[in-house]
């Protein structure tokens, strides 16, 4: 019934404001997360440890096996609305989600705590949620369904007993429902690539909770009615072979917008909302969980790479780089903050302070796989002219550097992902590492956020053969992308293959 629904784990990351820096951050790793926040080590303990079990009985509850993120998923709490607008520009939101090459983040607002029943703790499940629903599965999810899980696993509860409950009615939506005017239902489901509001930074939008609390609504009445998983499997399998063509959601569940809307409003008129039940078991054993205070200088060093993760623009790059000079300032971690610092100047193309960068990163940390792969990235993106000698050795270079970063460790997908990209600059034939690289990225870099990246890791695929996964790749464009340039050369590789 519910095998359909991604699995992404997000990566959360929780901040504080300048100020807040100087009080006392703690930092908690665990298996799978990364928690950075102003508060006590046994709540950031508490914190993770929660965040796991949520992943385990998820990852039980759809039968995905068992396996640890490959980038731990960074989690950064902030205690105010101007805290989170100094990090990600939206002084509304209650927790943002982003994902790139580097990994998922999350950044929530716990100024009210995380105990149970706590917006903060809804929002770490809801926006972990998009992260599992976008990075364990092949399927692309529409928007509205995409909301709507999130929403339905976000009221996770574990009860004393160690029962595990998901699917129960969330007040917050409830209110929403019960309050103005309803969006059309022919509009919820149409929300395929897009939502049906504009988001601002300038204040909260009522049409975002309504939207939440139909989308909810909807998934809800799908997993608990009989008959609707086969038929959600059909419209999800439509949408993305085809996209949202004009009958895609009346075709597969054989009833118009109008109609189903009638449905749910009687469902909701019941108010009967069963939910999913699942026994921890007495052999479960919490993951272990390290905790240490942070210094000065690391925390301005982690608010610099919150803030260059969510705001890439001028204004972003500029308080990140304040902060990464703060954290050099309070003795924080130098080789982390040059690296860091050299991407910014990648950003703003000053290539040649970017190199300098990364080198001085990679002379004072010459064995961390991670300044390697930065010191790879940063040169591997310096070319001028990639028919010109000088850019060739640039390239060359680079490739060299992330082979190093890909011995030191084996995991580093960035430095697979730079290295795979390097082959579809210089246009060389792929070697056999970079068809193994491009098969990794293949099956990590998965979702809405990279079906535009992952061309060169398809065209690295199409070279040596490997039709079915370029397929894969070039199929999600073909239908997930806003670039029609993109879409044309998807459905082009794909019509040429046997």
């Amino acid at each position: 019934m519910h095998k359909f629904i991604l699995s992404v784990i997000s990566c959360f990351i929780f901040l504080i404001s300048t100020n807040s820096a100087q009080a006392g951050w703690v930092e908690a790793k665990s298996e799978n997360f990364i928690f950075i926040g102003d508060t006590s080590e046994k709540k950031a303990e508490v914190i993770v440890q929660e965040l796991e079990e949520y992943r385990d009985i998820i990852f039980r509850l759809f039968n995905w096996g068992t396996r640890s993120e490959l980038i731990p998923v960074h989690v950064y709490a902030v205690r105010s609305d101007k805290d989170i607008k100094n990090i990600t520009g939206n002084a509304w939101a209650a927790g943002v989600y982003t994902t790139s090459h580097e990994g998922p983040v999350f950044i929530a607002n716990i100024k009210g705590g995380f105990g149970r029943k706590s917006a903060a703790r809804n929002t770490a499940y809801h926006e972990y949620t998009h992260h599992l629903m976008s990075m364990y599965n092949s399927i692309i999810f529409p928007q509205w369904y995409n909301e709507g899980m999130a929403e339905y696993l976000s009221t996770f509860e574990v009860s004393n007993k160690g029962v595990v409950k998901v699917g129960l009615p969330s007040n917050g939506r409830g209110y929403a429902l019960a309050n103005g005017k309803w969006f059309d239902t022919n509009i919820i489901v149409n929300s395929v690539k897009r939502y049906p509001f504009r988001n601002s930074s300038s204040g909260r939008n009522p049409a975002i909770s309504k939207f939440y609390a139909q989308s909810w609504l909807a998934t809800h009445f799908i997993q608990s009615e009989e008959g609707y998983a086969e038929k959600l499997k059909t419209y999800l399998l439509h949408i993305n072979t085809h996209g949202n063509t004009e009958n895609a959601f009346e075709d597969a569940f054989g009833l118009t917008p109008d109609a189903f809307e009638e449905r749910l409003k009687a469902y909701y008129k019941r108010n009967k909302y069963p939910g999913l039940k699942i026994t921890m078991g007495e052999n479960y054993t919490p993951k272990p969980v390290t905790t240490r205070k942070l210094s000065k200088g690391e925390a301005q060093y982690h608010l610099g790479e919150a803030v260059r993760k969510y705001r890439r623009n001028e204004k972003g790059l500029e308080l990140a780089g304040n902060y990464y000079e703060e954290a050099a300032l309070k003795k924080g971690p130098i080789a982390d903050i040059t690296a860091s610092q050299s991407l910014i100047e990648l950003k703003k193309g000053n290539l040649e302070k970017a190199n300098q960068l990364a080198e001085e990163a990679v002379s004072l940390s010459p064995d961390d796989s991670r300044i390697l792969q930065i010191a790879g990235h940063v040169a591997l993106h310096s070319y001028k002219d990639t028919g010109s000698q000088e850019s060739k050795e640039q390239i060359s270079h680079a490739r060299s550097i992330l082979k190093k970063a890909m011995r030191k460790r084996p995991d580093n997908i960035q430095a697979h992902y730079d290295y795979v990209t390097s082959y579809t600059i210089r246009k060389d034939p792929p070697s056999k590492q970079a068809i193994f690289s491009a098969e990794e990225c293949a099956f990590y870099y998965r979702g809405r956020n990279f079906v535009d990246s992952n061309l060169p890791v398809a065209e690295v695929l199409i070279k040596a053969e490997k039709h079915d996964l370029a397929k894969m790749i070039l199929k999600q464009t073909r239908v997930w992308s806003n670039n029609p340039y993109n879409r044309k050369w998807a459905d082009s590789q794909i019509e040429m293959m046997p």
